[in-house]
C-alpha cells in the first residue's frame, strides 16, 4: 500500500508521462514516410505502447489490477520491440514477418484440428498476402 505522498508523486509522474505521450502522438500525425519503412513501424509501435499505457492507467484507476497487469505486459513487450527496432532495424522487421508467418500457420493448424471449414480459405488468403505484400505487416 502506498502512503499519500508516494501515491501523489506517482499520479504526478503519470500525468507527466501522459503529457509527453500526447505530444509525441500529435507529432506523428504530421510525419510522411513510406508505409513499409522503419519510421512507420516506429510510429505504429509507439501508438500501441501509448494506448497500452493509457489502458494500464485506466484499469489501475478502476482498481482492475489483474487486467492492468495483463495490458502492462503488452506495453513491456512493445517497449522491447521499439528498442529492438532501434538496434536491429532490418533484422527486426524480418523477424516480425517470420513470427507472423509462424503464428498464422499455427492458427490454421488449430482451426483444422477443430474442423473449421474456413481454415483452408484463411490459409490461402494468408499465402496470397505473403506472396504479394509480404513486406507489409498489419
Amino acid at each position: 500500500m502506498l502512503d499519500d505522498i508516494t501515491y501523489a508523486k506517482f499520479v504526478d509522474a503519470l500525468k507527466e508521462l501522459t503529457d509527453i505521450g500526447n505530444s509525441l502522438g500529435k507529432a506523428t500525425t504530421e510525419v510522411q514516410a513510406e508505409i513499409n519503412g522503419p519510421i512507420v513501424m516506429s510510429m505504429t509501435l509507439f501508438t500501441r505502447a501509448w494506448t497500452n499505457f493509457r489502458g494500464v492507467q485506466l484499469l489501475w484507476q478502476a482498481d482492475l489490477i489483474l487486467e492492468a497487469e495483463i495490458v502492462l505486459r503488452s506495453l513491456i513487450e512493445t517497449a522491447i520491440c521499439l528498442a529492438n527496432l532501434d538496434v536491429r532495424r532490418e533484422e527486426f522487421v524480418k523477424d516480425l514477418g517470420e513470427d507472423l508467418s509462424h503464428t498464422m500457420h499455427g492458427a490454421v493448424r488449430m482451426m483444422r484440428k477443430a474442423e473449421y471449414d474456413f481454415a483452408e480459405v484463411i490459409e490461402k488468403d494468408f499465402a496470397d498476402v505473403l506472396e504479394n505484400k509480404g513486406e507489409q505487416l498489419r
